[in-house]
C-alpha cells in the first residue's frame, strides 16, 4: 500500500492510545509509524520512543484497536500497560548494561590476540627493526595460529549471540516482515563477518574477521547505552516537571 501522508485526522475518527513494549531504538519508532500509516483507516500514528506510548486516530468503519494491536504484534512488538512497560524498560536497561559489559571484556581480549596474529605479515620488517616482536611472531607460526583462531571463535560467539542478541532479533525480525532498519544492516554485517571467519577457521585459514564482528557489536551497544542514559535522564526531568504542576 502507498504511504498516507496526513497531518490532521479526518472527521469522525477516534483517538486510540496504547503502550508498546520491545522498542530497541528510534528506528523501531519509524518502522511502527510507517507500518501503521499504511493500514486502512489508521491516521497520524505517533510513537514516543522514551515511553513507548502510541497515539493514533482510527476510522471505526474501517478498523478497530484490536487490528492495530495485531498489526504491531505481527512485526514483533508487544502491547502492555504503562506499569508493565516501565518495569520492562528497567529490565531492558539492566540487561543492556550486562550485555555491554560482557562484550567489552571479551572484545578487549580479542583485540590483544588479534594484535599478535597481525604481527605475522610484517615479520620481515620486525626482524630488522624490532627483533623481540619478530621472535614472538615466529613463535606463533603454524598450528599456534590455528589454535588462537579457535580461541577467537570461542570469545566472539557469546558477543554475537548473547550481547548482540537484541540487535540480531530486531534486524532479522524486520527483514522477515519486509521491513528494514539500521539493526538489519548491523545484523547482516555482524553475521557475515562471523560466518566467514568460522568458515576460515574450519579451512585452517588465517584470514578471519572475528575482531570486526566483536567490535561492531560492542560499539553499537556502547552507543545504545549512552542513548538510554540520555533518554532516562530526560524522562526523569519531564516527570519532575509534571510533579511540580499544581493540582
Amino acid at each position: 500500500r502507498k504511504h498516507k501522508i496526513i497531518t490532521k485526522p479526518p472527521a469522525g475518527t477516534e483517538r486510540y492510545q496504547a503502550q508498546i513494549e520491545g522498542l530497541w531504538c528510534s528506528s523501531c519508532t519509524f518502522v511502527i509509524e510507517d507500518m501503521l500509516s499504511r493500514e486502512p483507516g489508521v491516521y497520524c500514528p505517533s510513537v514516543h520512543t522514551p515511553t513507548g506510548r502510541l497515539m493514533v486516530y482510527l476510522d471505526p468503519v474501517k478498523t478497530d484497536p484490536a487490528k492495530v494491536d495485531a498489526a504491531i504484534q505481527k512485526i514483533g512488538y508487544g502491547i502492555g500497560s504503562p506499569d508493565s512497560a516501565k518495569l520492562a524498560r528497567q529490565k531492558d536497561f539492566e540487561e543492556l548494561i550486562l550485555r555491554f559489559g560482557v562484550a567489552a571484556f571479551l572484545t578487549f581480549n580479542i583485540m590483544m590476540i588479534v594484535e599478535a596474529l597481525y604481527v605475522g605479515p610484517v615479520a620481515s620488517f620486525l626482524e630488522r627493526y624490532l627483533p623481540a616482536l619478530s621472535a614472538f611472531s615466529l613463535a606463533l607460526e603454524g598450528p599456534s595460529r590455528i589454535y588462537l583462531s579457535l580461541v577467537l571463535l570461542g570469545l566472539t560467539t557469546p558477543i554475537v549471540f548473547y550481547s548482540g542478541a537484541p540487535i540480531l532479533q530486531s534486524g532479522l525480525r524486520r527483514l522477515r516482515y519486509g521491513q528494514m532498519n539500521m539493526d538489519t544492516l548491523i545484523a547482516i554485517g555482524t553475521l557475515t563477518a562471523y560466518g566467514l571467519s568460522a568458515v576460515a577457521v574450519y579451512q585452517e585459514s588465517l584470514h578471519t574477521y572475528f575482531d570486526t564482528a566483536a567490535m561492531l557489536v560492542t560499539l553499537i551497544l556502547l552507543g545504545r547505552l549512552i542513548e538510554t542514559f540520555a533518554i532516562r535522564r530526560s524522562s526523569e526531568a519531564v516527570d519532575k516537571l509534571k510533579s511540580l504542576r499544581p493540582p
